[in-house]
Order: structure tokens, then sequence, then C-alpha cells
């Protein structure tokens, strides 16, 4: 990717982040960038592929995000909730892998990428994480991950109004 078409994505999605963000959207800076650049890419032409060392320093900002995280008292916190993690881990896993499966099968995507697309997890972290596997194809990753986000923000307001407190 030279450096004009860099600079012209990186202006894009700038716009659709920012537009995502004042609207007020639920992680509207990450859904507005990628539908911006996604519009254009599809309506005019190809902006090509990011840089892999610009893959790699977006992945160290996210874990350093991440790891910001992190306290003592969340640290403390699992003195007490160590069980219900791991069973929630294990479970979440374990339906991954059912719901992978049925991917795959209905799909005809193979596992790996049909595992990542099924991966708890946010958007840009599971993304950003397929994107380090060769093999694994990061725009079905993205578009089943954009679907489930995308539902889920507009479902679960709905689900907590009609059965919540």
């Amino acid at each position: 990717m030279d450096v004009s078409r860099a600079l012209l994505t990186l202006a894009i999605g700038t716009i659709g982040g920012l537009v995502g963000y004042k609207l007020k959207i639920p992680a509207g800076a990450m859904i507005g960038s990628l539908l911006a650049v996604a519009v254009f890419n599809i309506s005019f032409e190809s902006l090509g592929k990011i840089p892999g060392g610009v893959i790699i320093a977006v992945q160290i900002v996210l874990g350093s995000a991440l790891g910001m995280s992190f306290t003592k008292g969340i640290i403390g916190g699992l003195r007490e909730a160590w069980l219900p993690a791991l069973i929630i881990a294990v479970a979440y896993l374990l339906a991954g892998f059912v719901v992978a499966l049925i991917v795959s099968k209905v799909t005809g995507w193979d596992m790996l990428t049909s595992m990542f697309s099924t991966a708890p997890g946010g958007l840009s972290d599971v993304v950003a994480a397929a994107q380090t596997i060769e093999g694994v194809k990061t725009t079905d990753v993205m578009i089943m991950h954009s679907v489930r986000l995308a539902t889920v923000l507009l479902f679960i307001p709905v689900i907590v109004k009609l059965f919540g407190k």
C-alpha cells in the first residue's frame, strides 16, 4: 500500500469514525470507520491492504489498552470469581466450537475461519488476532463479528426493557 492510499484510508476511516462517535452509536468510532472505508472500497476502488507493520502496531496499542484495564482490584476480585470465570470461559469455548462446526457446514468455510468467526470477544480484538494466523479469512471473521455486534447492540436494550427490572 502506497503512502497516498494509506493516508486516504486513514482520512476516510477518521471521518467515518467521528460520525459514528458523534451519533453515539455503540462502538461508533470503530463501526463508523469500518463502514466508511468498506463503502468507499466497494463503491470506488480497492484501497489495498494495510501493511503488516501497521497491523502489529495496532495490536500493540490494543494490547496496551487491554493491559491498562488490569488493576490490583481486578486481580483481587479473581479470588472470588475464578470458578464462575472458568465456567464461563469453558462454556464459551464449547459453544463457540459447536457453532463454528455449524458455520463451517453451512458456509463451507474452513474450521479456522469459522472458529475465529464464533469466538467471543470484541470485533477489533478478534479480527486483530485472526490477522496473525495464516489461512484465516479475516474478511469473513469481520463480517460475522459485525453482524453479531450489531445484533447484540440492537436487541439487548430491547430484551432488558422487556424482561429486566
